[in-house]
Parts: structure tokens; sequence; C-alpha cells
């Protein structure tokens, strides 16, 4: 079934913004929901979608989000929205650039290792940053079920090798 999602509201979205406002898990949260909601509603292009204005329609579309949505649909928008490094946005085209294969013929672990890209194609690239790739790769290989956090080497063995400077 469905995973419940935490729903946001109005009351408690505003203070933990402000509180968390400049972190990194902020701002990946709220580009994270302004991809997804961007799918569907495209941003204004004129002045109003700059300051204040900006930042309370994004976090009017986060609870937006949070309330209408499955967690399945906002992974999904996620992973698709996603930039993965080579030229790549989105899962398919992350297993293509990567793996020179469909995303349906991919297995758990190379998929997992396409989410792995999402924390910084080139900051956890694999060939050149094998040490952050693996951690990050650990972290959510515990999360999929029958999946070893420790056997890395089956999601890197069948990548295409990244030139590295």
């Amino acid at each position: 079934g469905h995973q419940p999602m935490a729903r946001l509201d109005p009351i408690t979205v505003l203070p933990r913004l402000l509180l968390e406002a400049g972190s990194q898990k902020s701002r990946s949260h709220w580009q994270a929901t302004v991809a997804m909601v961007s799918r569907v509603r495209p941003p204004p292009s004129d002045a109003s979608a700059r300051g204040a204005r900006r930042h309370l329609t994004e976090m009017a579309d986060a609870i937006f989000v949070s309330r209408h949505w499955t967690r399945e649909q906002v992974l999904s928008a996620r992973a698709n929205a996603a930039y993965y490094g080579r030229d790549a946005r989105g899962l398919e085209a992350a297993a293509q650039a990567w793996y020179g294969r469909p995303l349906a013929q991919l297995h758990p672990a190379e998929i997992t290792a396409l989410w792995t890209l999402q924390w910084g194609p080139s900051y956890v690239d694999p060939f050149c940053h094998r040490d952050r790739f693996e951690k990050r790769y650990a972290m959510l290989a515990k999360r999929v079920q029958g999946l070893d956090p420790t056997d890395v080497a089956s999601a890197i063995e069948r990548m295409s090798a990244t030139v590295c400077r």
C-alpha cells in the first residue's frame, strides 16, 4: 500500500522554514518541492516571482503537495526532476547515461546507485570519490529490502566509468 506522508500546515511550516533558513536541508527540501510543483503549475515569470511572495508561494505549494500527493507520487516526481550528472535529468535519462540501459532493465542496487547521485553527481561520483559514494549508497541501501548496504561493487561494476579531473 501507500505509505503515509507528513501533512504540513501554515502554522508549523513558517516557523520551521525560518529556523532552518539557509541550511542545506531546507534548501534541498524547497528545491524539490518547487521542482515537483512546477511540473504541474509553471512558476510566474514576472517580478512577483521574486522575494517574499515567491517564498510564500513555495510554502503554499509544499502544503498542497503534502496534503494531496502520496509519498510515492512525491518520490516519483523528485526522481524525475533530479539531476544525475552527465546531462541526465530524471531516472530514465540517468539509467541511459550511467548504465546504457533503460531503467526497467536495472537491478535494485543499480537504481539505488542512481538515487545516490542526487546528493551531487560530481561530489559523490563513484569513480572519482568512491568513499563518499559508498557512504551515501549505504544509507540508502539500508532502506531497500533485500539489498546489502556493503555490496556497493555490484552497483558500480556495470556503470560506464567517469574520467576524473
